[in-house]
């Protein structure tokens, strides 16, 4: 099933960019208790890759020394090792920062659940600790409101180059056509062909518009240069009821997993959140 552990820890964030120092500190926990395990995680590459990390981040005011990390996970086997093999984890340091490990929290829910997720059972999910899902925002009745789905990332989701370089990204990496897509490629991996039948949509049937987007450019500082800017942000999709309840599967496994792919280009977390307002 897919789920998400959370790692709460003790100590600030590293600064920056540092995807590839976690994912290292991470494969180095599992290899402590399975090579063979650390090893093939290390190896996968793409939608074959059966975890995601999402940065670590401070949790609270800044004087409280608060953080932690999530780790997606898309295969019931690993999740236990995982968990446990963090748990046993005292400190872990990537890039230096060091973190004590304090407590470890999974969430999750079966594929076929999955498939018959509707907005209504996001609460359900909501009122666990350290879900990725927030509650929704109360309206009016069902037959009289439109729906958005609120997607909110908690790290930069791409570098930004000089000017001149290249066309800057910007946002577009969190366009639901593209984030869905990059979740169907790994779903179809993972789970049963017949769920994933259940599950399959077609994003560019459904008919988006954008409700709302709070963009701001955050420094990005990395291993070796100045920092640089990147973006990040809440981007907020509006769809029609119908669509509403069949984005739900997927936004969920979006809040879940995050963006994932341990690179700038493809590195956060996602929290969701479905708001009802008037048409």
């Amino acid at each position: 099933m897919p789920a998400r552990i959370t790692v709460h820890t003790s100590g600030a964030p590293p600064r920056g960019d540092h995807g590839p120092a976690l994912q290292a500190e991470l494969l180095a926990v599992i290899e402590a208790r399975s090579p063979a395990i650390s090893e093939a995680l290390h190896n996968s590459r793409g939608p074959r890759t059966p975890y995601t990390l999402t940065p670590v981040r401070a949790v609270g005011p800044a004087r409280a020394g608060r953080s932690e990390f999530g780790v997606g996970m898309f295969v019931d086997d690993l999740i236990e090792l995982v968990a446990d093999c963090l748990d046993r984890a005292r400190i872990i340091s990537p890039r230096g920062a060091d973190l004590t490990v304090d407590e470890i929290e999974v969430v999750g829910i079966p594929w076929e659940g999955l498939a018959a997720f509707s907005p209504e059972a996001s609460d359900e999910l909501a009122g666990i600790p350290s879900s990725p899902l927030q509650p929704a925002v109360p309206g009016p009745s069902p037959e009289e409101l439109s729906t958005t789905w609120s997607l909110t990332t908690t790290a930069p989701l791409t570098l930004r180059p000089p000017d001149g370089v290249r066309a800057p990204m910007g946002a577009e990496l969190l366009h639901p056509e593209l984030l869905l897509g990059r979740l169907q490629r790994r779903a179809r991996e993972f789970c049963a062909v017949e769920v994933f039948e259940a599950l399959q949509l077609d994003p560019t049937e459904v008919a988006w518009a954008v409700h709302d987007v709070r963009e701001r450019t955050v420094p990005n500082r990395r291993r070796n240069g100045p920092p640089e800017p990147a973006a990040t942000g809440t981007w907020s999709y509006r769809v029609e009821p119908d669509d509403a309840d069949r984005l739900a599967a997927w936004v969920t496994l979006a809040a879940l997993t995050g963006l994932g792919d341990r690179t700038p280009l493809g590195y956060g977390a996602v929290t969701a959140r479905p708001v009802a307002f008037w048409s």
